[in-house]
């Protein structure tokens, strides 16, 4: 017996209806800037989709790394407060930096 009607999609392609509350101006900036061709969907969609490929693809990195590379790489950074570099100092006993020699006191 041949099959009569449109294939039936397979359940990855398959799509679920979910309810999102957002502040109406950006419901309005988004309705401004989509064109009326434009699905407000499938813009949330692939903004949704940028940032979880964004963040998988990230993740690895940092996760695959070691502590103390990680905690060097922090200690580094300009930004770091002092007692955090001293944390890092007092669990590892290193930073490799010269400009940290006054703070292993």
């Amino acid at each position: 017996m041949k099959k009569v009607g449109r294939p039936r999609k397979p359940k990855s392609e398959k799509k679920e209806i979910i309810s999102v509350n957002l502040p109406s101006h950006l419901v309005e900036k988004l309705n401004h800037d989509l064109s009326w061709s434009q699905s407000r969907s499938e813009w949330i969609e692939k903004a949704i989709k940028e940032k979880l490929y964004i963040i998988s693809d990230a993740a690895p990195a940092v996760v695959d790394t070691k502590t103390k590379s990680l905690a060097a790489a922090l200690a580094r950074r300009e930004d770091c407060p002092n007692f955090v570099v001293r944390a890092i100092i007092s669990q590892y006993g290193w930073v490799d930096d010269p400009h940290f020699e006054d703070l292993k006191k």
